[in-house]
């Protein structure tokens, strides 16, 4: 077994590229953390400065040929890259240029020769880091190849690839302020360097664990910048460095942060007081904990210097230049895209300097559009109990923007309820919903679809169906028929909606579609989590099994509301049915080949004794309104976990950390113990949700 690198970096461009400068620091700072036997411990390093295509193709080739199946292999690259026009990813070298239609290929290389030899080498341990702008493109076209049946082996962590990208396949990715290296390589180096990228503190760093310091470290300093990450098979688990398990300096380090991330970037008295007794306890000095204060402290400083710069410039342009022309507009947008910073991070701001009597930076930004109405007493008084703003859902509805609208009826509803924190509502919630608003937004649907779409639409369909306030499968079944929710017997997720423009095209009642609430009110039925209500129809639930696993004890378990108990019974049961051993994770290929009559067994249980609130199905259908995909995506799982509560702040949870009781605020929570981790759910959970759509759960 051997780790060998290949470091490419790139600062100097022909004239259509900007020079960059930090490339060449970007692998010498690589090559002393990968060398350093402490850390990296790497036992053969190339590096490349400025060579040209041929030079760093054959220095590809080399990395991946004639290579041992348990050979770590890493490749890096800081320069430029560049989207063909069919959005292939290219890494630019010195010579690349561009004509009249974009990049000339054959001055750059393509990601696909890199992906080529991979895809030819013996090794099963392949690491890709790409620090360059539409980075996220590389896994384009990726396929993967090597022996499905896997043993890990300790020292060497999972086999696979991983594909660590400092930017989406549509970004770009930044330098650092002040900094010698560029953001997403500072922390890269950081991360190592520290031992902080080493999460769950068991003396190795492994690609997802480093993915996961850098980002939440780039989102700090650059939060429009969002770093992708793309495992294959268990290429999340290689093991890339070694940390120092009981450093009193990296046990330091670790607080600061969370002291940190905890309080916005400041440490406030009490925190301070803190720190000082763990210098004494760790006999640090006050010079090596201001050091690493320092460091800790800085992407906070880092964004709020670019906060105050872009409030520089947004001031002298309202004094200058308000009202702003649409030339003004786009120049202050490219500004922010500069800084990395995003609409949210500058909302305030703009809110602050613009004139009273002017529309919100949302709206200001927005192409405007005439609203007309045909007449003066047609207008709909946008009225409020709770003094929410129904301006943004009027514009929307008036363009015939209905998913934009549908989403903005979800967002004032919740903060009609105060439920914008939770992200959804239950019964009680909409039960006590006001009369007033309710009125509002459906009066806006109803005026802006001519009578197409509507709350109250929806009320009169279902009650011709002879829908009561109580739950009837049947009859609920019948009226996703009738609205167009239900398509050849399966219920549409919200990613397979149409949206045409013309509502004369769409069935009535279609809209809105708040899929996420399970309400009634006032003779309304709002919308329901339709997967679990499916489920409900039956009072007793079949224990059928392909493979002959008895599911009495989960049953029993959850009957008696022992989540844990039931979770962990759940895990055992998996285990049982794809036949591996207990304190296992189950792989992406058990899930593909999971059977259905299991899977659906198993959830079907979690629904009913949870009453909705647990199971695949529903972890499921959260999980494809934040953007479905069967691929990994980093900043989707994120949201996911933060929507079941698996994620806290900035941190996972460790399993003993959640909350097994059915009292908890977060739909979805459970199960959650199937081969538990944040690596698992990586790769496995996208697959599991992928394979309970395909089961039809």
């Amino acid at each position: 077994m051997a780790k060998i690198a290949l470091l490419i970096g790139v600062s100097e461009y022909l004239p259509e590229f900007p020079a960059l400068p930090s490339a060449v620091k970007d692998v010498e700072a690589m090559e002393e953390v990968l060398g350093n036997s402490e850390m990296g411990g790497f036992d053969d390093i190339k590096v490349l400065q400025n060579s040209n295509r041929q030079q760093i193709e054959e220095a590809i080739y080399e990395l991946f040929a004639n290579r041992n199946k348990d050979d770590v292999l890493l490749f890096y690259f800081s320069g430029h890259g560049v989207k063909s026009r069919e959005g292939n990813l290219f890494l630019a070298t010195p010579k690349t240029r561009k004509d009249t239609r974009g990049i000339v290929k054959r001055t750059a290389v393509a990601a696909s020769v890199l992906q080529d030899e991979m895809n030819d080498s013996f090794s099963q341990r392949l690491v890709v880091i790409l620090d360059c702008c539409y980075s996220g493109a590389f896994t384009k076209g990726m396929t993967a190849k090597g022996d499905e049946n896997i043993d890990i082996q300790a020292e060497l962590g999972g086999k696979g690839r991983a594909i660590l990208m400092s930017s989406s396949a549509v970004q770009s990715s930044y330098e650092s302020e002040g900094s010698e290296l560029s953001i997403y390589t500072k922390y890269l180096v950081e991360g190592i360097k520290t031992g902080t990228a080493d999460t769950d503190n068991n003396g190795k760093i492994s690609a997802d664990e480093l993915h996961q310091y850098v980002s939440e470290k780039v989102h700090e300093e650059s939060p429009a910048m969002t770093p992708q990450f793309a495992p294959v098979k268990e290429g999340y688990r290689i093991y890339l460095a070694s940390s120092p398990q009981d450093d009193p300096k990296l046990q330091y380090r670790r607080k600061v942060q969370e002291i940190l991330q905890r309080n916005n970037g400041n440490i406030d008295f009490l925190n301070r007081f803190l720190l000082e007794e763990l210098c004494k306890r760790y006999c640090i000095s006050d010079e090596e904990a201001k050091i690493i204060e320092t460091e800790e402290m800085e992407p906070y400083i880092l964004f709020r210097n670019k906060l105050k710069r872009y409030e520089e410039v947004f001031s002298q342009a309202v004094e200058k230049y308000y009202p702003f022309t649409e030339n003004t507009r786009e120049t202050l947008q490219e500004i922010q895209s500069l800084l990395g910073l995003r609409d949210e991070d500058v909302a305030s701001i703009e809110e602050r300097f613009l004139p009273e009597s002017s529309e919100s930076k949302s709206e200001t930004f927005v192409e405007e559009k005439a609203i007309e109405t045909s007449s003066q007493n047609d207008e709909i008084e946008l009225l409020s109990d709770k003094n929410v703003d129904y301006t943004k859902l009027r514009d929307f509805l008036a363009n015939w923007e209905w998913k934009e609208a549908d989403m903005e009826t979800a967002r004032c509803m919740l903060k009609v309820a105060g439920q914008e924190e939770r992200g959804y509502l239950d019964e009680e919630d909409i039960e006590n919903f006001p009369c007033t608003d309710l009125r509002t937004i459906d009066q806006l649907w109803v005026k802006y679809s001519n009578g197409k779409f509507g709350f109250s639409l929806q009320k009169k369909i279902y009650q011709e169906l002879g829908g009561t306030k109580e739950y009837d499968g049947q009859i609920w079944e019948k009226f996703g028929e009738k609205v167009g929710w239900i398509k050849g017997n399966r219920w549409l997720s919200y990613d397979e909606l149409t949206w045409i423009r013309d509502a004369s095209s769409h069935y009535v009642g279609y809209l809105p579609m708040l899929w996420r609430w399970k309400a009634f009110c006032l003779g309304v039925w709002v919308s329901g989590t339709l997967f679990w209500r499916r489920d409900l129809q039956s009072n007793e639930i079949e224990l059928l099994s392909d493979k002959n696993v008895d599911y009495s004890k989960l049953r029993d378990f959850l009957a008696n509301g022992e989540w844990k108990e039931a979770d962990m019974e759940t895990a055992r049961c998996m285990f049982k049915v794809v036949g591996l051993k207990e304190n296992n994770s189950l792989r992406a290929e058990d899930i593909e080949n999971f059977p259905c009559k299991d899977l659906c067994t198993i959830d079907r249980l979690w629904v009913k004794y949870s009453n909705g609130k647990f199971g695949f199905s529903v972890q499921k259908e959260i999980y494809h309104n934040l953007g479905r995909t069967k691929e990994y995506n980093e900043e989707v799982w994120k949201k996911f976990a933060y929507k079941v509560g698996w994620r806290k702040g900035e941190k996972w949870l460790y399993y003993n950390d959640l909350k097994f009781d059915i009292s908890t605020d977060y739909i979805g929570h459970l199960p959650s113990r199937v081969g538990w981790s944040k690596v698992w759910w990586l790769v496995g959970g996208v697959v599991l949700f992928s394979r309970a759509e395909t089961c039809g759960l």
